[in-house]
């Protein structure tokens, strides 16, 4: 006599007609959202920024750019750029330069400006005149408000009589 076969355990919950469909609709719809999310994520701090005057350069800026760098390779001058105290959220954080001449002698009777800017973002974030620290010659003092922690670009000019010198410098700021 034969055993009367149980065939519940061998039939499948969802039938293979209906569960191979719906795992590929299920594999489409997991690749269509993480594409969404992707795009949305990409574009949530603004997306791509431009830098304003980077289009409407001419050949006249860029050669205005080229004696620049000349004349800052003529010059010589080094600039240290370190901020001056602990640094704190929302509060404004000196930053001192220290410049040097060619010969390594420190530089007195400067008179220039600091733009503050963040490489993630075109535009400047802050600006400042720098003013010289008393008995110290060669040290420069500029206060900014480092709202975070991170890579910020100190784009300095300076002038002593004629010679103007500009520098960027990129420099990681802990809090």
């Amino acid at each position: 006599m034969a055993e009367p076969r149980n065939d519940t355990a061998s039939e499948a919950l969802i039938p293979p007609h209906i569960f191979w469909p719906g795992f590929v609709i299920f594999l489409l719809s997991i690749s269509i959202t993480s594409g969404v999310v992707t795009i949305v994520a990409s574009q949530s701090d603004g997306g791509p920024q431009v830098v304003k005057s980077y289009s409407n350069e001419t050949r006249a800026d860029r050669a205005d750019r080229r004696d620049q760098l000349q004349q800052n390779q003529r010059l010589g001058w080094s600039i240290d750029v370190e901020p001056a105290g602990p640094v704190a959220e929302g509060v404004l954080a000196p930053v001192t330069l220290e410049v040097r001449d060619a010969s390594g002698e420190p530089l007195s009777e400067l008179r220039g400006r600091v733009e503050l800017k963040r490489p993630s973002i075109a535009g400047i974030v802050a600006e400042s005149d720098v003013t010289s620290v008393v008995d110290e010659p060669g040290m420069y003092r500029v206060k900014f408000l480092l709202q975070q922690p991170g890579l910020w670009d100190f784009e300095i000019r300076l002038e002593h009589g004629d010679d103007v010198y500009t520098k960027t410098v990129r420099k990681e700021i802990g809090l």
